[in-house]
């Protein structure tokens, strides 16, 4: 068993030594089932990919102030760093995430995740080309970097540099393969919410709008499915990255058994030999994975990007009655005041830190499966600030809560019978300077051993519907789900949401659902000009071959009624 124990800060000693390893043939996929629990992936459009392997540390807090206390852990942890990277790609991170509430979630799936946790991996791979904006080297083939660590007061750099060359021994004759295993294949269902619990819900939602008490709220429902055999998640993450690839993928194991009044965590045996226990976990983790199209915030030196996505069509079985639907949306008076809630609410978070605030042209960004109304916001902080305060300054977004935000949670956890846990709230990553990119964790599910629960929820305001609510939430839940159930489940399921999306007009769908293979339009990378009185018109690059911008029109109104996003 593991030993572990709470180090003092002025015992800490944190060594770090990387190494490079050109044309690395082994993927994510093969590594992530040797590696160590836990186990962490991290995945992202214009990013480098890093898998974690074991904890050297582990940062744990609780409670309202989980952000601040995360964020000094951190800055401390770093503070001790004998680091020698190489490369910038190859630093050293801390990767993790918050509960949507304050409180911790007791009850399944969450039991074992913390209200917040950031693991500082014993091994970090990190896979890179010239493509990715943080790469400084010249080398135009795919490359990866080793980085090994270690936080105790025995740590040395010796140790870590024998424990690298293992390492780097070890993967390099590891033998690659590109065989995708099947999925587990779905054997049960369960719905934490009946079909008369979420009307009455939604009523009730509705009767609060009506009432002047609430803006928005969004309402989540939770499936559990019980699996034929324990998902293998390298297969699962490699497939959604091959589906889903302007998505931010991840994965996150949980350490279990961690105290959370202790602020830094570390194992002891952070430097032991590789041997064969640490090659094969001989059970599955409780895993929380998913591959989300929202990003919360990214943080490099002053400059912040973020956005609001929120407004929401479907695709056309033709591509005129796409194009039809996509000018509706661009038009729609109420679909535009939904959309510039959103986008107002986060300038607004941000201007306290912040000298200049920027929003791109609003568009309608093109999906595989549905159609959005996307704004770029960008801002010039005041000084330098740690990515952790952008996080708190934003969370809940009002396109994952709602607005008033206190008034939308009360309402969430009054009406949703079960905890969201990390489902719609922060993961992500930082390093020693305080930079990093954090998701909001929509379209993802916890999964253990043969079970897995997946989480999927909509926006409702004054004329939403909870049938066409109800119809859409099943349609979110196929990413995940198609990645779970057997290649020969029925797709009937499928193509009825999508129906149903194309149709009602009135209905949601929530930040991500986004690319899907049940598409039957395939959309070119496009960007019209707009009209609208957006700050900028800097035109943004599509972010997939399955992706397409098109400015949207502000100044002209239909009465299609299209609700916000989740």
């Amino acid at each position: 068993m593991m030993e572990s124990r709470q180090t003092r800060l002025d015992d800490v000693t944190l060594v770090s030594r990387s190494a490079r390893i050109p044309s690395l043939s082994s993927s994510v996929r093969d590594i992530f089932d040797i590696a160590t629990s836990p186990r962490v992936v991290w995945s992202a459009p214009d990013e480098t990919t890093v898998l974690g392997s074991g904890a050297a540390a582990t940062i744990v807090a609780t409670g309202s102030d989980r952000f601040e206390s995360v964020r000094d852990a951190a800055e401390s942890l770093f503070s001790t760093g004998d680091v020698h990277a190489g490369s910038e790609v190859a630093r050293p991170r801390l990767f993790g995430g918050f509960a949507f509430h304050a409180e911790r979630a007791d009850s399944k799936p969450w039991k074992q995740f913390p209200n917040a946790q950031f693991i500082f991996p014993r091994v970090q791979i990190t896979w890179s080309t010239d493509t990715h904006t943080e790469t400084d080297t010249a080398d135009n083939d795919s490359h990866a970097w080793i980085t090994v660590n270690a936080v105790d007061p025995g740590a040395t750099p010796d140790a870590v540099e024998y424990r690298l060359s293992q390492e780097i021994e070890r993967v390099k004759t590891l033998e690659s393969t590109n065989n995708s295993r099947s999925p587990p294949g779905v054997t049960c269902r369960h719905r934490r919410t009946s079909r008369d619990a979420w009307n009455r819900g939604v009523t009730a939602a509705i009767n609060r709008i009506s009432a002047d008490n609430l803006q928005k709220v969004v309402l989540a429902q939770a499936l559990e499915v019980e699996l034929e055999e324990t998902p293998v998640l390298g297969d699962i993450i490699t497939r959604l990255g091959e589906h889903y690839p302007s998505c931010y993928r991840f994965i996150i194991e949980p350490v279990p058994d961690t105290p959370v009044d202790q602020r830094i965590h570390t194992d002891v045996n952070a430097m032991t030999t590789v041997g064969s226990e640490d090659i094969h976990n001989t059970s599955q983790s409780p895993a929380f994975f998913g591959a989300t199209p929202e990003r919360l915030v990214s943080v490099r030196g002053r400059t912040v990007e973020t956005g609001a996505l929120a407004g929401t069509t479907g695709r056309g079985e033709t591509t005129a009655e796409d194009e039809w639907l996509a000018a509706e949306l661009a038009r729609d008076e109420k679909n535009v005041h939904e959309h510039e809630l959103v986008a107002e609410t986060i300038r607004e978070q941000l201007s306290p830190y912040a000298t200049a605030i920027t929003s791109d042209s609003r568009r309608v960004r093109k999906l595989a499966t549905v159609q959005h109304l996307w704004t770029p916001i960008t801002a010039t902080l005041e000084e330098h600030k740690h990515a952790l305060s952008l996080v708190e300054a934003l969370h809940p977004t009002p396109a994952v809560g709602g607005l008033p935000p206190t008034t939308a949670a009360e309402t969430i956890r009054e009406t949703e019978p079960f905890d969201r846990g990390w489902y719609a709230a922060p993961v992500g990553w930082i390093d020693a300077a305080g930079y990093g990119t954090f998701v909001v964790a929509l379209r993802s599910a916890v999964a253990h051993d043969d079970a897995a629960t997946l989480f999927a929820g909509v926006g409702i305001v004054a004329d939403s519907n909870p049938d066409s609510e109800w119809d859409e939430v099943q349609l979110k839940y196929r990413p995940i789900l198609d990645e779970l159930e057997s290649n020969d489940a029925d797709d009937d399921t499928i193509n009825q949401a999508q129906s149903e999306i194309s149709t009602h007009t009135q209905g949601t769908v929530d930040d991500t659902m986004n690319e899907s293979a049940s598409t039957s339009i395939s959309t070119p990378d496009t960007t019209v000009p707009s009209e609208s009185n957006s700050q900028s018109n800097t035109t943004m690059e599509p972010t997939s071959d399955a992706d397409a911008d098109v400015d949207a029109d502000a100044d002209t109104n239909t009465n299609t009624n299209i609700d916000d996003t989740e």
